[in-house]
């Protein structure tokens, strides 16, 4: 494989292990946006997985 690996989108099945209210606002866009590693559905379960990381981080008004 010739490419370079940080032209490889990010793993959205790796675990969600933010500290931060940054890091999880962060994560939630990635997730948003979607990846072309998993099915549309599965794309809405991680997103809605990093909405309630990011919930549980910043509370509910952010």
């Amino acid at each position: 494989m010739t490419e370079n690996a940080s032209a490889l989108p990010r793993n959205p099945e790796r675990p969600l292990s933010e500290k931060t209210c940054a890091e999880a606002k962060a994560r939630y866009e990635e997730a948003l946006t979607g990846s072309p590693l998993v099915s549309r559905e599965r794309n809405a379960e991680l997103a809605e997985l990093a909405r309630q990381s990011m919930i549980r981080l910043c509370g509910e008004k952010n």
